[in-house]
C-alpha cells in the first residue's frame, strides 16, 4: 500500500538485515523478540516508518520498511538500531539482556 503525503504518493520499500554485536544468540527467546518488535513498530509509528514485516533468526534482524523518499535509507537504520540499543541496554532494561548486550550492571 502506497504511502499518501499531501500532493504525491510514493511506495519506496526496503529489506534491512543486520546482525547482533558479537552475534550474541539472545533472541532466540520469544519474550526478547515481542519486546524487539514492540519498540521498533513504535520507532516506526513516531518517525512515519512503516515496518511491513519483522523477523529474527536468533543473531540477526530482518526489517521489511517502507518509508518516504526524505528519509534516507542509512538514517533510518540509523534511528532504529540508536533507539532499540539505548532502550536495551539502558537502567530500566532487563539485567541479563543488558549483560549479554555489553550493557552495565
Amino acid at each position: 500500500m502506497p504511502l499518501h503525503a499531501s500532493h504525491a504518493v510514493h511506495d519506496i520499500k526496503a529489506h534491512y538485515v543486520w546482525s547482533m554485536k558479537y552475534r550474541k544468540n539472545f533472541l532466540f527467546s520469544k519474550k526478547y523478540q515481542e519486546k524487539l518488535q514492540e519498540l521498533i513498530f513504535e520507532i516506526g509509528e513516531r518517525y512515519w516508518y512503516r515496518v511491513t514485516k519483522m523477523g529474527t533468526d536468533g543473531d540477526h534482524i530482518h526489517l521489511f520498511i517502507q518509508s518516504n523518499p526524505d528519509d534516507s535509507f542509512s538514517k533510518i537504520v540509523r534511528t532504529i538500531k540508536s533507539i532499540t540499543c539505548l532502550l536495551y541496554t539502558s537502567d530500566a532494561a532487563d539485567d541479563l539482556l543488558c549483560v549479554a548486550l555489553g550493557g552495565r550492571r
